[in-house]
């Protein structure tokens, strides 16, 4: 059985996290799903997922990016 989601998302320049819908049929774990960045972080050394649950993830960074922040590809699949 398998489900797949993917999509992009923005870290604010003044923030330090955003919450990811990944709309998967199934209770992903931090494993199935997988970060890539798209453009510089800025002001940011480091990323990371956290807070995996049944509807939404989180991807943070260790500093606020700054000016037009910090953005993302994401996709969360089970197999």
């Amino acid at each position: 059985w398998r489900t797949e989601s993917s999509g992009t998302a923005t870290i604010a320049s003044s923030s330090t996290s955003v919450e990811v819908a990944h709309e998967l049929a199934r209770d992903p774990s931090a494993k199935d799903c997988s970060v890539t960045p798209t453009n510089d972080l800025g002001a940011a050394t480091k990323f990371w997922t956290s807070k995996v649950g049944r509807y939404t993830f989180y991807i943070n960074v260790d500093a606020a990016p700054g000016d037009s922040g910090a953005t993302f590809a994401w996709i969360c699949a089970i197999y």
